[in-house]
């Protein structure tokens, strides 16, 4: 499993994806659209002014913006800039993302592509539960948010806060669980209690959520401020924060509309 790098056959990958992609877009875009795409490029992502921004011919695929991007992907760039490059045209470009996944399996690189940020996760099972958490919320904004903040703060390559990633993976299962029993001041403990009652949820699993709630909230560090004696929480730690939270909102939410069809 490769980290924090990108060796010369993945970054030929990730390039060509880039391209394969790029080009899909410009043969079905008028200039106009290309040129606005290359703008916002230029400004937001190289944070350039516009008048320096070289000319865009009518062979757009040929043009010396692109020519000096290449430059600057296999030469200049570290591993983590080729990513944040990629990241930001996943938000043009709506295919790259499962394209560079491929590529990235293929290269057994230890990062993936999950809600258009790149994270280190590589288990394609991990993977399914955290994206369909994210698309399970699109009803429930504040667990969405919660979960979208996660990964965010897991996937900053240049200040991760895998801390303050682990309370939003907290933070998001406690926010179902108060929508669930329509209850803005309840904690994900109490919430449990009413949820037991209401939905077939095995005493076991139960247990689990609440004791796993219980645990990081009295865990230091976690869930309050921080002491001197603090554990150390790392990236292993916010992953499967992540991931259990995740699987345990779309365990919830499955819950929750399996007993409401039952009649429940």
């Amino acid at each position: 499993i490769e980290r924090e790098e990108i060796n010369p056959n993945l970054k030929n990958l990730l390039w060509s994806a880039f391209h394969l992609q790029y080009e899909e877009f410009s043969n079905k875009s008028s200039f106009p659209a290309i040129e606005n795409y290359f703008k916002f490029l230029w400004l937001i992502f190289f944070r350039k002014a516009i008048d320096e921004m070289p000319r865009l011919s009518n062979f757009v695929h040929d043009s010396q913006i692109l020519k000096d991007i290449k430059i600057l992907f296999f030469n200049q760039w570290q591993w983590y800039e080729i990513f944040d490059f990629l990241e930001f045209n996943s938000q043009h470009l709506s295919t790259l993302p499962e394209l560079c996944n491929t590529f990235l399996k293929l290269e057994l690189s230890a990062y993936r592509f999950i809600d258009g940020q790149i994270v280190e996760i590589n288990s394609d099972e991990e993977i399914i539960e955290i994206e369909n958490s994210i698309r399970n919320t699109d009803k429930f904004l504040s667990v969405k948010i919660h979960l979208q903040s996660a990964i965010k703060l897991y996937a900053d390559r240049k200040s991760p806060d895998f801390r303050n990633s682990m309370k939003e993976s907290i933070s998001a299962l406690e926010a179902l669980a108060k929508i669930i029993t329509k209850n803005d001041k309840a904690t994900l403990g109490s919430a449990m209690k009413i949820i037991e009652k209401n939905l077939t949820i095995p005493l076991s699993f139960k247990n689990l959520i609440g004791r796993l709630y219980g645990d990081l909230s009295n865990e230091a560090g976690i869930r309050h401020a921080l002491k001197e004696n603090d554990i150390n929480v790392g990236i292993d730690e916010a992953r499967l924060m992540l991931v259990l939270s995740s699987s345990f909102v779309n365990y919830l939410l499955y819950k929750v509309s399996s007993d409401s069809n039952n009649g429940n």
